[in-house]
């Protein structure tokens, strides 16, 4: 259950970077090394930058890029339209991570 909430805490941050960037938040039910759930404090630092309070991590910083497609922001007039700028659009690496 520990790797779980672990992997969970990571699923929500890389979703929220894709979906909308970071916002401040706070996560709870996240394991300590002991097993036992802390609230996890998430704060934006910088662009690509968030500090996470306590830090679950081992080290200092934990690297967390998230591939995406940068599309045009518009109203697409069918599913079909948004697909292909989607397809159309270069991938590029947002480079995210977290530190304590």
């Amino acid at each position: 259950m520990n790797d779980f909430k672990i992997f969970e805490l990571i699923d929500i941050v890389s979703t929220q970077f894709s979906a909308c960037g970071l916002a401040d938040r706070e996560m709870v039910y996240v394991p300590d090394a002991e097993g036992n759930p802390m609230t996890v404090n998430l704060r934006r630092r910088g662009e690509w930058e968030f500090q996470m309070t306590p830090f679950p991590f081992a080290g200092s910083r934990f690297d967390c890029p998230v591939m995406a497609r940068r599309v045009r922001k518009q109203v697409f007039r069918s599913h079909a339209e948004f697909w292909a700028a989607w397809y159309a659009a270069p991938q590029v690496v947002l480079p995210y991570f977290c530190s304590a």
